[in-house]
């Protein structure tokens, strides 16, 4: 009986036993089970949101959602592959490959994590057989909710692919995605893939670029402001809307993306806006390359993008996001790269009130006005007592019969009296004007050294030398001044193209261009300066034998020649002369050079190549002693300047030749002979070496080897100083026949266009380049040497007419200074637009014309400043004790 009752105590304790572990057993899988519906409950929430932006409930970007459903189902030990497979299969049918590659990469590099998940469902399955289930159940609970944390934070930082894939699944539209820029379509499109690049609308608050490495307050505006755009607020819709981003052309050369802004600046403006940001905002620009390549075609362009953004963001913040954003589509595919150049704040800090070298400049400018202004004040005085004595006296002429000289006595009130011969030159036109300015300069010539030098800057002189349009003496070169206005248009036509190339939204346009026979005209413009180099030598070569024939005339032959002390000291006296005529202007002009670029650099939201502000800053010296260029181009100070130090240094030259030719005239002919044949060879070696192809898409190739430097250039400068010599020997009076007048005058004119338009029809190859490049500048300047000897010997018929015109006499004494102030004009008017210029043929036109006028309006006013003071200041000082005639100002 003990035994049965034992037995049946045993039994119960058994079974009492077995219930409570079969309940803590139920317990346990109650709260496995929980977990694991917990977990599906959240794979089917993330269902749920995938659906929802499959169904288009949201038009936004959608982040990491593709992505975490794939890897959350996987993460789950309870998960249902089927579903994530069919997701897969459905991204695949859609073209989604760029995602799904993540997606896989990201499970393939995650491997320590599906070990982790794959063993800890391995020991789940193993605990449900054991007794220490409770246990094994805590400690699975907690690995799943770690793995769940890990696959989050490793989500983080995938989760940005979706947004620069380009595509989300829509089943609304054969699941291409439609995002918050309004287009859909798949990666693979290039257009649609340029539409992200730095696109504000596609940025997420939650997830800003470099948000961990920017500064705090730029974390919390940035936050705040995309949290802002995407809830729809005026401001940020504004701000995002002022934002430079890309719309269209980027294949036809749209390189600019850049908004507004004046707009940026307008948004905060309170008088005129009743919602503003809540704090600062600032407009900068930040130049990018991008590289695209697409079914064998490459593009490497070099970008700008405008950005309106909050002020406490630097400019090293603004980088760090977009750099961090560009590092994204590297990620996506290495064919299409962003790498971030620069960003600048636009404007800048600078202020060019504070500028010293502004100071400089209103201090010389304040100098030279009040001079003007004294000197104008006082001619006026001077004429009001001539026209004074007018009405008191009645001026005295004597005509001396033999001697064919006129002599007018003026008594003066408080002046002594003015004894003036006129030369005999002037005796035909005896009429009241001309006895009026022999007055004038009689009364001048009257007055002291201070006085006259007071007089030297008057305004109203002055202006009437540069705009004199009467007669010309006898053996005066007129054609001369058509030359040289029309070269000087020519240089400002393909500088006004160069310009609007620069700024323009379809520089492809060019290529069209270039297409056309008549672009050529731009293309090889270089022959303009060829003129310049031509009419120098030309003119230097004339009056250097027109003065020495006047002086041997005067002193004989043999003291004119022999006296090499006198030779030494007249080339220092005519250096120095040409030296101190060109630098006052062309020192001022490189001031306002310097200043105008540091304030383009400061205020424009271009961002020109030239470094003016930086290389005139350090190399200025460099172009006042007339050598830059035998510099790079990078560091030449107003790049344009390059003609001025080669024609000066071809001046030296040329003095040195001219001072030998009076008594060693066979030494100087060979020397400038040598001299001519030396450049060929030169310029035609560097060529071979370089391999130089003459092409009309890119004049200026090799720029530092063969187009700016002196002995490259020299040879129209030769060629002109044979022509000078020829003319003055000739004295103006060729005696040829009709056929040869026809044959010089085809010649001529073939000659030139051949040079320009040649290269349209005939391609060159290496040596014909080579020819092209170092013979066809001497080639230019021959066929104007006809153009000038003709037309000064009565050969010239309606060219001559036309190039000596005299309206155009004054625009072509003043074409040295509206050759160095005219780029600048150009630049400052050029990048002083908020946006790029679209190009047509009209547009340009009157652009040119516009440029033209401009620059002789400043022309005229630095050379009544600046020019013509000084001619009258050197007159003074190298001929004090000359008597100087009545003559008629041509300036040549």
């Amino acid at each position: 009986m003990k035994c049965f009752k034992f037995f049946v105590g045993f039994v119960v304790a058994v079974v009492s036993w077995c219930l409570v572990a079969l309940v803590e057993i139920s317990v346990c899988d109650n709260e496995i089970l929980g977990v694991e519906k917990s977990l599906e409950e959240d794979t089917e929430d993330i269902l749920g949101d995938e659906n929802a932006i499959i169904n288009g409930t949201r038009q936004e970007i959608v982040s990491e959602t593709a992505i975490k459903r794939i890897l959350d189902l996987n993460s789950s030990p309870n998960n249902t592959h089927s579903q994530s497979k069919l997701l897969e299969n459905t991204l695949k049918n859609v073209d989604f490959g760029i995602l799904l590659k993540s997606v896989k990469d990201e499970k393939k590099n995650d491997g320590e994590w599906g070990r982790s998940v794959k063993s800890s469902t391995s020991e789940l399955e193993r605990a449900k057989k054991s007794n220490n289930i409770q246990k094994v159940a805590k400690r699975q609970n907690a690995a799943i909710v770690a793995n769940r944390e890990n696959a989050v934070d490793r989500l983080d930082r995938i989760e940005g692919f979706v947004e620069k894939s380009g595509s989300i699944p829509s089943t609304t539209n054969n699941f291409n995605r439609s995002n918050s820029n309004g287009y859909s379509g798949d990666s693979n499109s290039d257009v649609r893939w340029l539409k992200r690049i730095f696109n504000v609308l596609a940025w997420q608050a939650e997830n800003i670029p470099a948000y961990d490495r920017m500064s705090d307050i730029c974390a919390a505006r940035m936050f705040e402001y995309l949290k802002a755009l995407h809830n729809r607020t005026v401001w940020a819709d504004r701000m995002a809307d002022s934002t430079g981003r890309y719309s269209s052309q980027f294949f036809f050369g749209n390189d600019f993306w850049l908004g507004s802004r004046t707009e940026c600046r307008e948004l905060q403006n309170k008088d005129y806006n009743k919602i503003v940001p809540p704090f600062p905002v600032h407009f900068y620009v930040s130049k990018f390359t991008l590289q695209l390549e697409n079914k064998g075609h490459s593009y490497n362009r070099l970008l700008s993008i405008g950005l309106c953004l909050p002020k406490e963001c630097s400019t090293t913040d603004i980088k760090m996001i977009l750099e961090e954003d560009a590092k994204l589509f590297k990620s996506i595919n290495p064919s299409r790269l962003v790498n971030v150049l620069s960003v600048r704040a636009v404007p800048s800090e600078y202020s060019i009130f504070a500028d010293k070298k502004l100071h400089l400049v209103l201090v010389i400018l304040s100098t030279v006005i009040a001079l003007a202004i004294i000197g104008s004040f006082y001619e006026i005085s001077l004429k009001h007592k001539r026209n004074v004595w007018h009405k008191k006296h009645r001026a005295s002429v004597i005509t001396n019969n033999n001697e064919g000289d006129v002599k007018i006595i003026t008594p003066l009130e408080n002046l002594h009296s003015i004894e003036l011969t006129l030369n005999s030159e002037y005796q035909s036109t005896k009429n009241n004007n001309n006895l009026t300015t022999a007055m004038e300069h009689a009364f001048t010539q009257g007055e002291s050294k201070l006085s006259q030098l007071i007089l030297s800057f008057s305004v109203i002189s002055n202006s009437e030398k540069i705009l004199y349009i009467g007669s010309t003496p006898e053996e005066s070169l007129t054609c001369v001044h058509g030359l040289r206005f029309l070269s000087l248009a020519w240089v400002i036509m393909v500088h006004t193209y160069l310009q609007v190339f620069t700024i323009a939204e379809n520089k492809a346009l060019r290529k069209l261009a270039e297409r056309n026979f008549m672009f050529q005209t731009v293309s090889n413009a270089t022959f303009s300066v060829d003129t310049f180099f031509f009419i120098s030598g030309l003119l230097v070569t004339y009056l250097y034998f027109k003065s020495a024939r006047k002086e041997i005339n005067d002193k004989g032959r043999r003291s004119f020649s022999t006296n090499w002390v006198t030779n030494l000291k007249k080339f220092f006296k005519l250096v120095g002369y040409r030296f101190l005529r060109l630098t006052p202007a062309y020192m001022f002009v490189l001031l306002i050079a310097e200043i105008s670029m540091r304030w383009i650099h400061n205020w424009s939201v271009f961002e020109p190549q030239s470094q003016n502000h930086v290389s005139c800053d350090k190399y200025w010296w460099r172009n006042i002693l007339y050598i830059n260029s035998l510099y790079p181009m990078k560091d030449m100070c107003m790049l344009w300047s390059w003609y001025v130090s080669n024609d000066t240094q071809f001046y030296i030259l040329g003095i040195i030749i001219l001072l030998l030719s009076i008594r060693y005239f066979r030494l100087s002919a060979m020397m400038l002979f040598l001299s001519l044949v030396i450049s060929w060879a030169v310029t035609i070696s560097i060529s071979l070496y370089y391999d130089y192809r003459a092409k009309i898409d890119d004049p200026f190739l090799l720029f530092d080897e063969l187009y700016d430097k002196p002995w490259t250039r020299l040879g129209p400068y030769l060629i002109g100083m044979f022509a000078g010599w020829f003319i003055f020997k000739t004295k103006c009076k060729l005696n040829v026949s009709k056929i040869t007048v026809i044959i010089g005058w085809f010649l001529s004119i073939f000659t030139l266009l051949a040079l320009v338009y040649g290269l349209h029809l005939y391609p060159l190859a290496a040596v014909g380049s080579a020819l092209y490049v170092s013979v066809g500048h001497s080639a230019w300047g021959a066929a104007l040497a006809w153009i000038v000897i003709a037309c000064c010997s009565g050969y010239g018929g309606f060219i001559d007419s036309f190039l000596s015109f005299k309206l155009l006499h004054p625009l072509s004494r003043l074409t040295y200074c509206a050759y160095l102030v005219h780029p600048i004009i150009m630049t400052t008017t050029n990048f002083q637009m908020n946006a790029p210029l679209h190009l047509q043929d009209s547009i340009v036109i009157i652009l040119y014309f516009g440029n033209i006028l401009a620059s002789f309006i400043a022309s005229f006013c630095i050379s009544l400043l600046f020019e013509a003071p000084v001619v009258r200041l050197l007159k003074i000082l190298f001929s004090p004790q000359s008597r100087q005639s009545v003559k008629t100002q041509t300036n040549l």
